[in-house]
């Protein structure tokens, strides 16, 4: 028991500090919070670990940036669109509702890059058109068709689902020193 402590321990501790986000290239980190910090609203949205992150960063980016930051992980909606139209569309349904505009910001969060309703909104919202940002895995379609994204050297999900949750909380200290002009609390 206690080897797999370790070992999972160690891989989170390596694959962080030696990760795309903070030590190798921060200005991608920098370029990301801008984008969400210039923003009329953001829409961010991510399956299962990556919802629960989706969730958990929308109530973190509202307070820090003073920005409507909007979950589209309502297990009401998701079910409801599933159910009536597809799981994979689920996603660009509500984004359709909401009438999203250039001045918004689409956050979208998979640790594959392959989720097929999260595929089927970069395809809908083009980054030639839209702002769209990204948190993935080492691979797959989210990581190379975004303005801005933060990847995880990693294949292991895991370890890709406790960075983008840290990056996120970065990226959160980030907007919170931008809009108070002040320090992180750390």
């Amino acid at each position: 028991m206690n080897e797999v402590l370790i070992k999972y321990c160690w891989y989170s501790y390596k694959t962080l500090s030696t990760g795309d986000l903070l030590l190798r290239n921060p200005g991608m980190t920098i370029k990301f919070t801008q984008i969400i910090a210039k923003a009329e609203r953001i829409f961010i949205m991510g399956n299962g670990g990556s919802l629960a992150t989706a969730n958990h960063l929308a109530l973190d980016w509202s307070k820090s940036s003073g920005k409507m930051v909007i979950s589209l992980t309502g297990s009401e909606s998701i079910t409801a669109n599933g159910n009536d139209n597809g799981f994979e569309n689920i996603f660009v349904n509500q984004l359709a509702c909401f009438g999203i505009t250039k001045q918004d910001v689409i956050v979208l969060i998979s640790a594959s890059g392959n989720s097929p309703n999260i595929v089927k909104v970069l395809k809908q919202y083009p980054v030639n058109k839209f702002q769209v940002l990204g948190m993935t895995g080492n691979k797959g379609y989210l990581k190379s068709n975004t303005n801005v994204q933060l990847s995880v050297s990693s294949d292991d999900v895991q370890i890709i689902e406790d960075a983008h949750l840290c990056y996120g909380h970065v990226i959160t200290n980030v907007l919170n020193a931008l809009r108070k002009k002040s320090k992180p609390s750390f």
